[in-house]
């Protein structure tokens, strides 16, 4: 059995990098019915691609796990740093795999052998970005709601996590696609972020987050952002911190 599912593992992400690959080749054809016929065969590897990997799902198999090597965990963590600064930088549409790699130091081959495309690649930060959210709604010794909110607003790291969170709506809105992947990992943040409301206004971990308590975290969360956009623009970061830091009392004060 374990051969098996190794097997079918295997074959899984061997044919995703061939569709990945094969849809890259597209940009190059020249004649306008090869690209039509192209596209039809693509259209019909990810779908053979799918097939597969529920197939793999059914055998209790993860088609995306794989065993990589301290180097190759090392390449992908470095290509993932990579494309949190150039995305923050650039936006998704305005970056490139080129703009990745030479930010990473790697070859395009590189970003293509771990992703297989910019869409994954961004679409794998975006789960990093709503995990981090998910972590920062966990109770840190020392530190409250209100520092967690207001405090961090101006900083160079705030900054760059609400650009790359704005990059993440925008992408779901431009690409209607893609929303049914990442609308579950929007309200998986955005529950961890009600209950560190929650707990902060009751004190009690058990109770699901009430409407009145959602709707203080999405007001303390249009602040932060705000804030975090507005702070490098400002003379002084820290009117924006001051600005943040009473209007977050305010909200937790209702």
């Amino acid at each position: 059995m374990a051969a098996e599912n190794d097997d079918v593992r295997s074959a899984s992400r061997a044919l995703r990098d061939a569709a990945a690959a094969f849809s890259r080749a597209l940009g190059q054809t020249v004649a306008e019915a090869s690209v039509v016929a192209g596209r039809e065969l693509a259209d019909e590897l990810r779908q053979a691609t799918k097939d597969l990997n529920d197939a793999a799902v059914r055998l209790g198999v993860d088609p995306t796990e794989t065993r990589r090597s301290p180097k190759a965990e090392r390449t992908r963590a470095d290509l993932l740093d990579a494309a949190r600064r150039v995305f923050a930088e650039k936006g998704y549409e305005g970056a490139s795999v080129g703009d990745v790699a030479a930010a990473a130091g790697y070859t395009k081959g590189a970003v293509y052998a771990n992703f297989g495309s910019k869409e994954e690649l961004f679409l794998e930060l975006a789960k990093e970005l709503t995990g981090l959210d998910a972590a920062f709604a966990q109770p840190v010794p020392g530190e409250d709601v209100r520092t967690a909110f207001g405090a961090h607003a101006a900083s160079d790291e705030s900054v760059r996590g609400t650009l790359l969170g704005l990059e993440l709506y925008l992408y779901a809105i431009r690409h209607a696609e893609a929303r049914a992947d990442l609308s579950p990992l929007v309200v998986q943040a955005y529950d961890g972020l009600a209950a560190l409301v929650h707990r902060a206004q009751s004190g009690d971990d058990g109770l699901q987050p009430t409407r009145r308590e959602r709707d203080t975290m999405l007001g303390l969360v249009a602040v932060h952002t705000f804030g975090a956009v507005l702070a490098p623009l400002l003379p002084d970061p820290d009117d924006a911190r001051g600005a943040v830091t009473r209007l977050v009392d305010r909200l937790l004060a209702d």
